[in-house]
């Protein structure tokens, strides 16, 4: 063989081996949040604990023919570390979207769904759901007939996971702030739309000023499905629930902004939704779980 064959066969096993490695380092991550928002619990999903289940998805625009496929993913009870007596609990995923769909980790638990990262053995791209949620529907377990037919409880681009719903200390004004019970309104808001099997109550909610808890002028928000916005404090009012309680995920929290009184229109509309306490201000107390 010649010196520049052998030149072209060292690059390409170089390439080769290079490619084998990028597979083999190729990770997947989801953040998970349970009892507490402190810290950015980030997971980085095991593949050395992935499955590979059948499913016939419903989703009409990722298999509009109904083919039956084979998903690579870990077991969810797994990944959350969900036990039996965890079977009350919702489960909510939040997608990259900010779309929430909202499981009960009973049929989690029962259905032995996935959070799946590749189809019929290769990685699913973004524009075919990234991570998702797959339940399978042709293995010898047991899935609730609604979620074999409602694509919504397949959650696709999943960024966050939330087990139940999250609570902190109350929250108290930033240095320098004083909250007066002038400052503290009334408000009913409708909350976003979340797809869930039974209809889940929003508890009675009040507003406030944003720039009590928050000093920084224009700030960096971040939300429940990782993005981030930037803000100015003095523009919002933070809607939260009576006592200064956290909302519930699938009511928009932890908690939500509305346009300030001041630039408020008749509707009130809710301009952001699942704002993460970390980027809100200061808090105090234990972090408890509220489910």
């Amino acid at each position: 063989m010649s010196r520049r064959g052998s030149l072209l066969l060292a690059v390409g096993l170089c390439m080769s081996l290079f490619n084998v490695t990028a597979r083999a380092e190729e990770t997947y991550q989801v953040t998970v949040y349970r009892k507490s928002l402190k810290g950015k619990p980030t997971h980085v999903i095991q593949k050395s604990r992935s499955v590979i289940v059948r499913s016939r998805t419903p989703h009409r625009q990722l298999n509009p023919e109904g083919l039956v496929s084979a998903f690579e993913g870990v077991q969810i009870s797994r990944l959350l570390g969900l036990t039996q007596k965890d079977r009350s609990k919702l489960v909510h995923f939040v997608a990259k979207d900010e779309y929430v769909s909202t499981v009960p980790a009973s049929v989690l638990i029962d259905s032995q769904a996935i959070l799946a990262f590749k189809e019929n053995g290769n990685p699913i791209e973004d524009r075919r759901g990234g991570l998702q949620v797959i339940f399978p529907t042709e293995e010898k377990v047991k899935v609730p007939e609604i979620y074999l037919k409602k694509a919504a409880f397949w959650c696709w681009y999943v960024k966050s996971i939330v087990v139940g719903d999250l609570s902190e200390g109350g929250l108290r004004p930033s240095k320098g702030r004083k909250l007066s019970n002038a400052m503290i309104s009334r408000f009913d808001f409708v909350p976003p739309s979340v797809f869930q099997v039974v209809p889940v109550s929003c508890p009675r909610t009040i507003r406030v000023p944003f720039s009590v808890f928050q000093t920084t002028r224009p700030m960096n928000a971040e939300f429940l499905n990782g993005s981030q916005r930037e803000l100015n404090p003095e523009e919002f009012e933070l809607v939260l629930g009576e006592g200064m309680r956290p909302l519930p995920v699938h009511c928009g929290g932890p908690y939500a902004l509305v346009a300030s009184a001041k630039l408020a229109t008749l509707s009130q509309p809710l301009l952001a939704k699942n704002l993460l306490l970390n980027y809100v201000g200061a808090y105090e107390g234990r972090a408890r779980d509220n489910d």
